[in-house]
Order: structure tokens, then sequence, then C-alpha cells
């Protein structure tokens, strides 16, 4: 597979998106840090796991953003969906039109997301208050 400009600015807007939900990630637990300093290292764990566990898997006609965590032998592992990012052109909305290449779906399962409108696009209209609950 070669790389076209279309992917590399799709991969970036994935990877810009990912940053931005963990940057929240991080400010929900700094702040849960200095309400409580006595489990300030539980928190900063918490902060690891999620940063080192995010997983992006790219599929047909999706870009998977798994939410993860660390397993006992330190490598990612699966655990709910974030966001599905519009990898091809022929995803259909469910009224009857298309969605475009980088629109940001909310899951409706770890198969498939829901499909009534995108809640932004990872090219041209990256989301304010990106969360890092996803989509």
């Amino acid at each position: 597979m070669t790389d076209s400009p279309t992917e590399k600015t799709l991969e970036q807007g994935v990877a810009e998106y990912c940053i931005l939900m963990q940057k929240s990630y991080i400010q929900t637990y700094d702040g849960m840090s200095e309400k409580r300093p006595e489990n300030a290292h539980y928190y900063k764990a918490q902060i690891k796991d999620y940063c080192d566990g995010m997983i992006i898997e790219p599929t047909q006609k999706y870009i998977k953003i798994w939410n993860g965590e660390i397993d006992d032998r330190g490598n990612p592992k699966k655990r709910s969906i974030a966001a599905f990012v519009v990898r091809a052109n022929n995803v259909k909305t469910t009224k009857g039109g298309f969605f475009k290449v980088g629109d940001i779906l909310k899951p409706a399962s770890t198969a498939g997301p829901a499909r009534n409108f995108a809640r932004g696009n990872v090219l041209n209209k990256m989301p304010t208050g990106v969360r890092w609950t996803g989509a």
C-alpha cells in the first residue's frame, strides 16, 4: 500500500484527535490528583495506562479508536471503542447521504458506528471540546 497525501493527512488527523482525547484524560485525572493527593500515584498510573493503551485499528471502511489498557505483560489490550473515523467514500448515513472521509462517528457497538450524523471531521472540522470519552 502506498502512502498517498490523503492517507497521510487522515493519519495525522486521527493522531491529532487521539492527542486531544489524551489531553482531556490527563486534565481530568490531574484535577482528581489535586483534590485527593493521597491517590496521586494511582491517578498517574491511570493516565499512563490510558495514553499507552490507546489503539488505532484501520478497517476497510473505518478507523477504530479504542480506549485500551495495558495488560500484565505490558501489551495494549482493547477495552471499548471511543470513536470511528470514516476511511472510505462509500459509507452511507441513515438518511441516505454519504459521509466524508475523516468524519468522526459515535460508536453504536464495537462492530460499527451510529450513522445518524458526523460529530466532526479530523481533516477540516475538528470538534471543539474533545473529551477522552470519545465521540
